[in-house]
């Protein structure tokens, strides 16, 4: 069914799709990702700066959670896990060239989402418990044997390639939609408006508040800067100013 619009959806023909919080994570770990490579790359041997990126990456993904339960309609994920008749349907249509429009995400590109989620999570956990023995030490490195920390290194290398594997197919998948079946994804990731059509499910405003948003920040601030202290809320000064 198809819902009916609000005026604060409604603007020259566009609905809002996409909130600030969803964009700016979005496009926040694009830029991040290729960071963690390069300064796993070409770092120093401490892996300082790496494993900066990585907090850094570790607060979105917190937010990215948070954001799940506390954002706007299409951020939630109790609106974007689909059924798997849901996901064949829109697969059929997909194929056969008419796939079902979504004023948020379509049901493959949920899978694709959730599926990032875990993948990022995983190398983040990962991350935290590495070491390699010598000179990079995750900060959680000490809760755990020396194997286990060394086995974290490993998870966190082939991790890497998996999520470069899944962005390639990600990316992919949006140039099928943009040059194939003519529907630019990128565009309202960018502004946050898609053009009025006949969207599947419920169309509800696509906006939360500021104060959602700024409890969500500082709490995936407090919850990472807990974590990469050790859980020693003493210790947080140090890693701050260290």
């Amino acid at each position: 069914m198809v819902g009916v619009t609000t005026k604060k959806t409604q603007e020259g023909g566009r609905l809002k799709a996409w909130d600030i919080g969803v964009r700016v994570f979005h496009w926040l770990l694009v830029c991040l990702l290729v960071n963690a490579w390069v300064t796993a790359e070409w770092g120093d041997m401490e892996m300082r700066w790496h494993k900066w990126n990585g907090y850094a990456i570790c607060f979105l993904l917190v937010f990215r959670l948070l954001w799940g339960f506390f954002g706007s309609s299409t951020a939630l994920f109790i609106n974007f896990i689909y059924a798997p008749p849901q996901i064949l349907n829109y697969a059929r249509g997909l194929i056969a060239g008419k796939p079902i429009k979504y004023l948020g995400h379509n049901p493959l590109g949920a899978l694709m989402v959730l599926l990032m989620l875990l993948l990022l999570l995983s190398q983040v956990v990962s991350g935290l418990f590495s070491s390699d023995g010598l000179f990079a030490y995750g900060p959680l490195s000490g809760y755990v044997s020396d194997s286990m920390s060394e086995d974290s290194a490993l998870v966190h290398e082939i991790g890497f390639y998996l999520i470069l594997l899944a962005s390639i197919f990600h990316v992919g998948a949006i140039a099928l939609y943009v040059f194939v079946l003519r529907d630019n994804l990128v565009k309202p990731m960018l502004t946050g408006m898609k053009i009025r059509q006949n969207f599947s499910g419920e169309i509800k405003e696509s906006s939360a508040s500021m104060g959602r948003l700024g409890f969500c920040v500082l709490l995936s601030a407090c919850i990472v800067l807990l974590i990469i202290s050790g859980f020693d809320v003493s210790q947080i000064p140090n890693v701050l100013f260290d």
